[in-house]
């Protein structure tokens, strides 16, 4: 399953050059991430309520070109990897609607290792949990095809 989802850069996400702030790539990831958990029925909220949390464990970035104020952005975002304790999110930034067409600008993963919100230690992921997550046979190429 792969998730895509599309805002506008704000300008508050840019630097004195007018071009998005790297560090802004990694919240864009996030607001992929969160709706990708989602649409799977896995919403950060209830993860948390059956005392799971998700944070990163890595994170990596590939910056392509760069995006601008206003642009249209589209975060394609995939699970890729899915073990006992861990789970790997892959990102495709793209900016829509330029005149070449679709450009990407950033692709990326971070790999979150599942932790007991009581005792903060590493644990396995809820059957439940396991059961939703579905790996795409074709999962490497958001990072593997640029």
């Amino acid at each position: 399953m792969t998730s895509i989802s599309r805002f506008r850069v704000r300008y508050a996400e840019t630097d004195q050059m007018g071009v998005v702030y790297y560090g802004n790539y990694f919240v864009w990831m996030e607001i992929g991430r969160t709706e990708l958990l989602r649409g799977m029925g896995l919403p950060y909220a209830e993860l948390e309520k059956q005392g799971i949390m998700l944070p990163v464990a890595k994170a990596f970035a590939k910056y392509i070109a760069p995006s601008y104020y206003d642009d249209e952005i589209s975060v394609h975002s995939t699970v890729t990897r899915f073990t006992a304790s861990r789970i790997r999110v892959d990102y495709r930034i793209m900016r829509d609607a330029v005149p070449e067409g679709a450009q990407i600008v950033c692709v990326g993963y971070t790999e979150h290792a599942f932790i007991s919100k009581e005792t903060r230690k590493v644990v396995h992921a809820p059957s439940d949990i396991a059961e939703k997550v579905r790996i795409p046979a074709n999962a490497e190429d958001l990072m593997t095809r640029v």
